[in-house]
């Protein structure tokens, strides 16, 4: 074989390796479901928010239910919901259990709310709207990481993660009491 031949399919090889790299650690900037909204790593692995993490979260936040009457806020009969009251250990697991935060089936299992989970937000007396949008940013969060299978640390570090988003949801119709 010559050098000109060698020397070419030398060149084929490592083009051929680029392309492999590249296509096995790009998958997360072409996020399957929709556009990038935040980017962040969890350990040594890259994780997405896309647009469709957001839209489910900002779905779940509309369609928000009374947790003592269980239907839409919205529904006429209904207790609405109160953006400024301080909510019971029961109200905060219903919220938890809305937003799928209690199901310990999931790749992140060690993240599911519990009894000790509750009592801490209670005790933090945050009106209904802070623990509205702190339970919609972590299902952002949580969403996105078992979608990558990447796993979170501690509860401590999903609400670290969880505080980037807080802003790119609608807190200020959230605090209002405005979610139709």
């Amino acid at each position: 074989m010559n050098r000109k031949g060698l020397e070419a399919r030398t060149g084929f090889f490592l083009f051929f390796l680029i392309i492999l790299f590249l296509a096995a650690h790009l998958p997360a900037l072409a996020a399957p479901g929709g556009n990038i909204v935040e980017r962040f790593n969890i350990g040594s692995k890259g994780v997405a928010i896309t647009s469709a993490n957001k839209d489910v979260t900002l779905v779940v936040t509309k369609g928000i239910v009374s947790p003592s009457s269980g239907t839409k806020a919205s529904t006429s009969g209904a207790k609405k919901f109160d953006p400024n009251a301080v909510l019971t250990k029961a109200e905060i697991r219903k919220y938890a259990e809305l937003y799928g935060l209690t199901d310990a089936n999931q790749f992140n299992w060690k993240m599911a709310l519990q009894e000790g989970d509750f009592a801490y937000f209670e005790g933090q007396r945050w009106p209904a709207w802070r623990v509205v949008v702190e339970f919609a940013a972590k299902k952002m969060v949580l969403d996105a990481a078992n979608e990558a299978r990447a796993t979170i640390p501690t509860k401590g570090d999903w609400a670290a993660y969880a505080e980037r988003f807080m802003d790119k949801l609608p807190v200020d119709q959230i605090r209002q009491g405005k979610l139709d």
